[in-house]
């Protein structure tokens, strides 16, 4: 039987979480074969190894891989903090050159009404361009 795949992308905060993920899945599913990758930046070794001997004592898979946030999941709260820890070079030319995902993070997000922060213009950018891209596929 093929195993099912599972992708989690979390931080520490979200790991009791994922915890009750895998225990319904096990309870759930039973005997069907589980194989878990968990994309991470920053979670401890004490908690990969916690969600390594539930997936152990279940009979799953566990690949954890870790990503460089700056990269594939930008909090554009942090700004102020990568630029800090690059020491100035993680700034805005460089987030827009080596970003792939710019995540909106919170409860303030540039497409509500009152969104004042730096990022809002980007996302209001694309968004003007997604908007001309289905009209030229409606035409």
């Amino acid at each position: 039987m093929d195993a099912i795949s599972i992708l989690a992308a979390l931080n520490e905060h979200y790991l009791p979480q994922l915890h009750v993920l895998l225990t319904s899945l096990r309870l759930n599913n039973p005997g069907e074969h589980i194989d878990l990758y968990l994309l991470q930046s920053a979670v401890s070794p004490e908690g990969l190894a916690g969600v390594e001997r539930q997936c152990a004592a279940f009979g799953y898979q566990f690949f954890p891989v870790r990503v460089d946030d700056t990269l594939w999941n930008y909090d554009a709260r942090n700004y102020n903090n990568y630029r800090l820890r690059s020491a100035g070079a993680h700034d805005l030319p460089w987030m827009m050159e080596h970003t792939a995902i710019l995540h909106f993070c919170g409860k303030a997000k540039p497409w509500k009404p009152g969104y004042v922060y730096r990022f809002g213009v980007l996302y209001h950018h694309y968004a003007q361009l997604t908007r001309r891209a289905c009209q030229a596929c409606r035409a």
